[in-house]
């Protein structure tokens, strides 16, 4: 459960979180440390799973693509300074070559609000403020200025 939102310049996610089948908030901008040459490394879905999808990547996605269990269902979302792509049930890289794109829980909030001109942050805030599987604090990075902005 986190939206990812990104539009060309900034990356956004909340704060709200699922493991177990329990929702929390948590730091995961603490969690989603840089990773070689500014990708920043992001779940949406399941964490353990997320997880495991997130190491795969970090071992440079030569061994076997992590499977997940019956009903469960993981993201790893993969932003860098030229644009954000994501696995999700393979190891095949999908990419977003539009202005502007969003994952995850409340994805639909976040596009429309994409739609009527929002930032990246506030296609967040809306997804936020209209589906009960996203919350917390949102955390943000813009590529262009190198700020991290909570």
């Amino acid at each position: 459960m986190t939206i990812v939102a990104w539009d060309q310049q900034i990356i956004a996610v909340d704060s709200l979180a699922s493991l177990s089948g329990t929702t929390y908030a948590m730091r995961k901008w603490e969690l989603y440390t840089f990773y070689e040459d500014k990708h920043i490394l992001l779940i949406t879905g399941n964490m353990a799973f997320g997880m495991q999808q997130m190491e795969w990547y970090k071992k440079g996605q030569a061994h076997e693509f992590p499977q997940a269990k019956e009903g469960e269902f993981g993201r790893l979302v993969v932003a860098t300074p030229h644009g954000v792509h994501w696995y999700e049930g393979t190891n095949g890289k999908l990419e977003s070559i539009g202005r502007y794109m969003a994952l995850g829980s409340g994805m639909d909030f976040a596009i429309g609000a994409f739609h009527h001109g929002a930032t990246a942050i506030e296609a967040v805030q809306a997804a936020c403020e209209h589906d009960e599987a996203c919350g917390g604090a949102i955390v943000a990075f813009n590529y262009r200025t190198g700020e991290r902005i909570q």
